[in-house]
């Protein structure tokens, strides 16, 4: 018992040293404060308006709610340093002195407490001390040897003796005790505040409407106050601080006449309008917490008469003067009033003690009526200097600079590789620092200290040696200023202020070392004014590449600007460009890499110049000469689709391999939409026209693409399909703020109005009130915003132009994951680790990608709290040194509502295990990596192995990983001379513990040729190997990438170590290339395969649609999808509509072309089975028309409508024709680019059932016309799921049909987990999961109409034994294994024959009867293939398995 009461007299003793420590600084500081505020009153009471009084006492307010450590270079108590006390640590050892140190570290590793070398310092991370029988030695002003610490060990004995409270612990009680006294006096006043309010009589309709006038007068929204009378008022006060109702007594009713009730009611509504009742709220709890200091109640005198008097100056300002009557009427209400009411939290009233009266009428009769009653740029200005003289009070403690004179950075160091994810960590060795002789002792006043900067470090290579080149660049994660400093000869590095306090960015240039400027790359740091932080960095060693831009003379040329970027590199992403000096020359500092390097040159004086080079040795200096060519100049004319010119837009013609994440600006176009463009060279060039895209972006529109404009006839007429800006126009308002206050970030306003060529957009900066989108074309949009935490209170549907909109905006914040991480099952806390969220889905709203940044955690208490980017479910992953690193249950943002959860770690498993080659040889070197470690955090990735974190070597073919998660494990091994392996399904739960055997084999070769669109061989083009995710997000396509190649000079490339698995080769710029810009191929182990992209066959033709030339047309050959499928190529048509293609076969294709002005949207012509030899195709007549459709009743404003090609298996097909703008609401909708075919007309409407019309379009209709009914529904049906359909994973779900399969209507979950369908018409209707046209079953019923029906689904009825079908996905490839798409495939049994039941990217599927099959597959040019094959189920979850899909090889008829 009295060890348990010694802690607690320990922890009140601990707290009471804090009190103490704050309150007497605080005291003090306040104490300056007032004082000075009240001389500055006496010397300005009659030369200032009281408002200007008012908010100069209110500093006080402020002050006391600052930190007693803030400190500012232009405060007061920085120039009288010397005669202030410095700010003591809060948290001290209960003797000696400390000081705070906080360090940065970063995940690999967590630095141990220790103890600092270069001054008496206690780590923040240590156990606080029980009081000790010798103290800590005081820092002394001069650098010395650090005495060594008393032991802390507690020693065993038989008795503990009693602990007494210290006087800062009885008075920390004492003050307890006070506020809690107060604070119920108060809550009592505020009690009898509200029974008052509540009790009150509403006002006579005359006065609520004489009070209305007088509110507008002062500019505040009518009907915002209430007016009440009251028997209990003594006088006239207002009370509320959200909403606001004026009290009046009733025995004034008849005392007072209208003027002096207009005079009190602008006088209580002035009170609201200043915000009063607010600050009066704050003023008395302030008053209560710091009770014991008398002038702070001095302050709140003044601050209540002050505000009475500018509160006067407002009446008088806004009645034009009247003070001999305003005064009457105080006088009046005064001598009605025998005591005036008392401000509470909730109250103020018009009257006070009689002597603050007296001087108020004083004050209204002798002095001038002000001007106005606001704050002018004077007043606003001495109160800005005074706070920024007078609130800052702390100061640097300078003993302790002078100790740390000399610190090293590597106190504590954080080793950081950019392109780490996440960061590693080397701890810094400290050594004790000497003490100097006494002749070079510097004194205090001299010494430059570490603890005068905010962050500070070193900056390396991996052998330790200094950075001594680089610009270091700190930005804060919400924008701002920045603030820039270099390295000195030691790689030091230091910054002494920040913008503002928070995480910051750090970007790193450098010239012979590889420097940070991606943003996703550069490290993260977390600084505060009053914390020191130290970040030490490791950089590479830089390739450096010394470009010389010399004349077709010879002579240097200054003033290139020279761009470069890696070849493989597919982000938008570019570092700065830099310009050649006076001799011509500039030095690039390059990552070393095995792929080659894109040098680009511009200058307004020559034509771009091009570098194609390879760095990988970062010993030497390589010099490059780029020649400056003068080019020739191209005329011409660009009109915009009005016909008129875009005035005051640039034109660029960059060369066709120009990819720069940047460029130079371009040329203007003059009034008539004439240009000049300057020192064109003979190649390709993309000319573009910058449309302003809002604000300071531009959106660069293709004018003229792909063309050698030396070639063409000048002058050149050009079209941009985009409105001029002459006929252009605006959206702007003004932005409600509400919720959270005014976004710390800032954020974009997008226009949408399903055309992206037509809309807009504005960026929102921190502060701002007001927006305009300009300029915009003129029609319907929908505003939206893209930013976490954020939302409008309302779908905004505005016509542009529009101004005076007004948009509220709700800040919500981004929702928080909050928690605490202990070990195990013990109650014991886990002090230092790392944190992230993983998303599994997103609720609702855009889906944001989480950050996969670890977040560092430490602290006693082992809580975290994590911002997330949007509602929905995550998981916690958590990682400590020592620990497995484990995930939290999953955690619903919506139902969570910021709930602490609790993460246990554990010590985890060990799995050890080998990896040998086919011989059975263990391999050396092999990265084993386990997934846990390595994953993405998005749902596509979760399954991916992202980096690889965690991964250990193999040493003689052996591997361990300790600290693994027991449950399920996966591990991914690779080599650089073997294909990788997957190793799924290790059960670390099991024991004892599987151990692995890994066996890699050699994989596959790939090589082939590149050409462009006219056949000839394509050096230095980057190819990307990529599986199946390459559609699935920018995430997923990295985790997925398997290899990058590009051709060498011949345009031949070769890749080796493949997997068994089709991988799609994709072109870089795949999307604006010519020629094959996609193929796939199947890799074998131990062979090598031939995919060429590009080369023979030759395919040609003609291209007409309605019997003319298509000409100067981009047109695609695909597969049975335009944007996706195993095969891509583009080319253009020439005038006369004819065309080639390379290396488009064998297999089917289908040939489309691009509607006219409208990107990647494709109108298909024909599909065709290619061989493998040169094809002549021929004229191709495509029949083109258009379809009217016109909706009964009229198609409502938030209706969509498209036309899609029916699919017979899915319930939606490919998006088809082109839907034109309409001119009015009534006006019919048109489809144009329609071929014929089966097509489905879709109306889809939220809330609403889809309709579904199936229409035949053939050369007999082409221009036909028809009706859409859209049924009038007022049905409603409601499913309500059992207890078990509602646990997270059975999420589901659920598509309601019409009998007639007209009417499809698909259901999610509301919040609750119901399922509601409205808007529905009277019919029969049946219940599925799937979106097949011929799905199961689920229920049927009937609705009436205005029938409200409510239906129970169970998990039995969702789940109904059923026959399992078979399945099975077969792909047929060449001997090369180059796919082979429209194959025909056919499986027969002795209960028939199966055709293929669909096809998604020339993948066939067939869905029949389990069991085996004779499959026969056939192409021309190839041997019929027979064979036996097993159509299989699905397991009791519903998963195939691996073997799922049949991967067929067909040999030629030649072999």
């Amino acid at each position: 018992m009295a060890a348990s009461g010694n802690d607690v007299i320990e922890r009140l003793n601990h707290f009471g040293d804090m009190f103490w420590n704050f309150n007497s600084l605080m005291t003090l500081q306040v104490s300056v404060l007032v004082l000075v505020l009240l001389l500055l009153d006496l010397l300005l009471r009659h030369r200032v308006r009281a408002v200007t009084r008012y908010w100069l006492w209110s500093l006080v307010l402020l002050k006391l709610m600052l930190p007693v450590s803030l400190y500012s270079p232009l405060s007061a108590a920085s120039w009288l340093s010397d005669w202030l006390p410095a700010t003591s640590s809060v948290e001290t050892a209960s003797t000696g002195s400390t000081a705070e140190t906080v360090t940065v570290s970063s995940p690999g590793a967590l630095p141990t407490d220790s103890v600092s070398a270069g001054r008496h310092f206690i780590s923040e991370t240590m156990p606080e001390p029980r009081p000790l029988p010798v103290s800590i030695p005081a820092s002394s002003p001069v650098d010395g040897p650090v005495p060594a610490l008393p032991n802390l060990e507690v020693q065993q004995s038989a008795t503990v003796p009693p602990l007494q409270l210290q006087p800062p612990a009885i008075l920390l009680l004492s003050w307890l005790v006070v506020v809690t006294i107060l604070s119920a006096f108060v809550v009592r006043r505020t009690l009898r505040v509200r029974r008052l309010t509540q009790q009150a009589e509403l006002a006579p309709a005359e006065l609520t409407t004489q009070m209305n006038d007088c509110a507008r007068l002062l500019g505040l929204k009518q009907g915002a106050v209430q007016l009440k009378i009251s028997m209990e008022a003594g006088s006239p006060a207002i009370c509320g601080l959200w909403k606001p109702t004026i009290i009046l007594p009733e025995h004034l009713l008849d005392k007072l006449n209208p003027v002096q009730f207009r005079q009190v009611f602008i006088h209580e509504l002035s009170h609201w309008k200043r915000f009063d009742l607010q600050l009066n709220c704050l003023q008395t709890l302030l008053l209560i917490l710091y009770f014991y200091n008398p002038l702070v109640w001095l302050a709140h005198v003044m601050l209540r008469r002050l505000r009475e008097q500018a509160v006067d100056e407002t009446v008088l300002v806004t009645l034009n003067g009247q003070s001999a009557q305003y005064s009457a009427t105080l006088l009046d209400i005064a001598s009605l009033t025998p005591i005036p009411d008392r401000a509470s939290l909730q109250l103020l009233g018009i009257l006070e003690p009689r002597k603050p009266l007296a001087q108020r009428i004083r004050r209204i009769i002798s002095r001038p009526i002000p001007r106005s009653a606001r704050l002018g740029l004077a007043s606003f200005s001495l109160i800005l200097l005074t706070g920024a003289l007078l609130l800052p009070m702390s100061r640097l403690d300078r003993r302790l600079a002078a100790a740390d004179e000399g610190a090293k950075p590597e106190t504590s160091a954080v080793s950081e590789n950019a392109k780490a994810e996440p960061e590693t960590v080397t701890p810094g060795k400290k050594t004790p620092s000497k003490p100097a002789p006494p002749d070079k002792q510097k004194s205090p006043e001299k010494t430059s200290s570490a603890s005068k900067y905010i962050l500070s470090g070193r900056l390396t290579d991996p052998t330790g040696a200094p950075v001594t080149d680089a610009q270091i660049t700190l930005l804060h994660k919400n924008g701002g200023r920045l603030r820039q400093t270099r390295t000195d000869q030691d790689g030091n590095y230091h910054f002494s202020e920040i913008y503002k306090p928070g995480e910051h960015r750090m970007m790193i240039k450098s010239e012979r070392w590889v420097g940070i400027e991606r943003s996703s790359e550069c490290p993260r740091v977390d600084l505060s004014v009053n914390a020191h932080q130290v970040k030490n960095i490791t950089l590479e060693r830089a390739c450096q590449l010394r470009i010389e831009t010399v004349d077709e003379q010879g002579k240097p040329v200054s003033g290139v600007r020279v761009y470069s970027k890696s070849l493989s590199d597919t982000s938008g992403f570019s570092s700065d460009t830099v310009t050649t000096d006076r001799s011509g020359q500039v030095i690039l500092g390059l990552k070393p890499s095995r792929d080659k390097y894109l040098i680009g040159t511009s200058s307004s004086d020559y034509a771009f110049g091009k570098l194609v080079i390879q760095l990988d040795d970062p010993g030497k200096i390589v010099t490059h000469q780029i020649v400056q060519r003068a080019g020739e100049g191209v005329i011409g004319n660009v009109l915009c689709s009005d016909g008129k010119p875009p005035v005051g837009w640039k034109i660029n013609a960059l060369p066709d391999w120009w990819n720069f994440g940047r460029s130079p600006s371009g040329y203007p176009i003059t009034d008539k939409g004439d240009f000049i463009l300057p020192h064109i060279a003979e190649g390709v060039y993309n000319v573009t026209v910058g449309v302003p895209a809002g604000g300071t972006t531009f959106r660069n529109e293709t004018v003229l693409g792909k063309a050698n404009l030396i070639n063409q006839e000048q002058p050149l007429s050009l079209k941009l399909d985009y409105p001029s800006p002459a006929s252009l126009v605006s959206l702007s308002g003004k932005l409600n703020f509400h919720g959270a206050g005014q976004p710390e970030r800032g954020f974009w306003i997008y226009a949408n109005s399903g055309d992206l060529t037509r809309d807009g957009s504005v960026y929102i900066r921190p502060g701002q009130t007001e927006f305009r989108i300009d300029p915009i074309q003129k029609g319907k949009y929908t505003l939206r915003i893209q930013s976490p935490g954020m939302e409008f209170k309302e779908d905004y549907k505005v016509v542009a132009p529009s101004k005076d909109l007004n948009l509220d905006v709700v800040v919500k914040g981004k929702p928080k994951l909050r928690g605490e991480v202990v070990q195990g099952d013990s109650s014991l806390t886990v002090e230092k680790f790392r944190v992230r969220a993983i998303k599994l889905r997103t609720l609702r709203g855009p889906n944001f990608v989480q950050s996969s940044r670890w977040q560092e955690v430490s602290n006693q208490g082992g809580d975290f709290t994590i911002e997330v980017n949007s509602p929905g479910v995550y998981r916690v992953e958590v990682a400590a040194n020592g620990f497995a690193k484990m995930l939290s249950q999953e955690i619903n943002t919506e139902e969570n509502q910021g709930k602490p959860i609790q993460v246990k770690l554990t010590k985890g498993v060990t799995l050890t295990g080998t990896v040998k080659n086919e011989q059975g040889q263990p391999i050396n070197g092999a990265t084993v990596i386990p997934l846990s470690l390595s994953r993405g955090v998005m749902p596509g990735t979760l399954h991916k192995f992202v980096t690889e974190n965690g991964a250990v070597k193999t040493v003689d073919g052996k591997f361990t990983i300790p600290h693994l998660a027991p449950g399920e494990e996966w591990l991914k091994v690779t080599h650089p001379d073997y294909d990788f392996a997957i190793v799924k399904d290790i059960d670390l739960a099991a024991s004892p513990i599987p151990k692995v055997k890994v066996t890699l084999t050699q994989g596959g070769t790939v090589q082939g040729l590149v050409t462009d669109e006219n056949g000839k061989p394509q050096p230095n083009v980057p190819l990307f190997f990529q599986d199946q995710s390459g559609y699935n997000g920018t995430a997923a396509r990295e985790a997925g990438l398997l290899a990058t190649v590009i051709t060498d000079e011949e345009g031949r490339y070769s890749v080796s170590h493949l997997p068994n698995q089709i991988c799609y080769v994709n072109r870089k710029e795949e999307w604006s290339s010519l020629g094959v810009v996609r193929q796939a191929v199947l890799p074998q182990n131990g062979k090598t395969s031939i995919l060429n992209l590009g080369g023979p066959p030759k395919l040609t033709g003609r291209l007409k649609v309605n019997g003319n030339p298509l000409a100067n047309t981009r047109i695609l050959l695909a597969g049975e999808n335009p944007n996706f499928g195993v095969f891509r190529a583009y080319t253009n048509t020439d005038s006369d509509g004819d065309f080639q293609f390379f290396g488009a076969g064998p297999g089917q294709r289908t040939l489309y072309y691009e509607v006219p002005h409208v990107r990647h949207r494709w109108v298909p012509v024909k599909s065709f089975e290619l061989s493998s030899h040169d094809q002549k195709l021929g004229i191709l007549d495509a029949q083109v028309g258009q379809l009217t459709v016109n909706c009964q009743p009229e198609a409502p404003d938030d209706m969509r409508l498209s036309l899609n090609e029916y699919d017979p298996v899915w319930t939606s097909g490919m998006q088809a024709g082109n839907l034109a703008p309409r001119t009015s609401n009534s006006a019919p909708l048109v489809f144009t680019q329609v071929t014929p075919g089966e097509y489905e007309l879709i109306a889809s409407r939220s809330g609403y059932p889809t309709v579904y019309q199936k229409v035949n379009v053939t050369s007999d209709n082409l221009n036909g016309k028809l009706t859409l009914s859209i049924p009038q529904g007022t049905a409603t049906v409601q499913f309500k799921l059992d207890q078990e359909l509602m646990k997270p994973e059975n999420m589901m779900w659920l598509k309601l049909w019409s009998e007639d399969k007209r009417l499809l209507t698909r259901i999610s979950p509301d919040k609750q987990g119901g399922f509601v369908a409205g808007h529905l018409p009277a019919g029969d209707y049946f219940l599925t999961q799937q979106d097949l046209r011929d799905s199961k079953k689920l229920l049927q019923f009937t609705l009436k109409q205005d029938e409200q029906k409510t239906l129970n689904l169970t998990f039995a009825q969702l789940n109904k034994p059923a026959p399992k079908p078979g399945f099975r996905v077969i792909n047929v490839f060449t001997q090369e294994g180059v796919p082979l798409p429209g194959c025909h495939l056919q499986l027969q049994s002795s209960t028939g024959t199966i055709s293929r039941h669909s096809q998604q990217n020339e993948r066939q599927h067939f869905v029949g009867d389990p069991g085996t099959y004779d499959l026969t597959a056939s192409y021309p040019g190839f041997q019929t293939l027979h064979r036996k094959v097993k159509l299989i189920t699905s397991d009791d979850s519903g998963d195939y398995p691996d073997d799922l899909t049949l991967n067929l090889l067909l040999k030629p008829t030649e072999q």
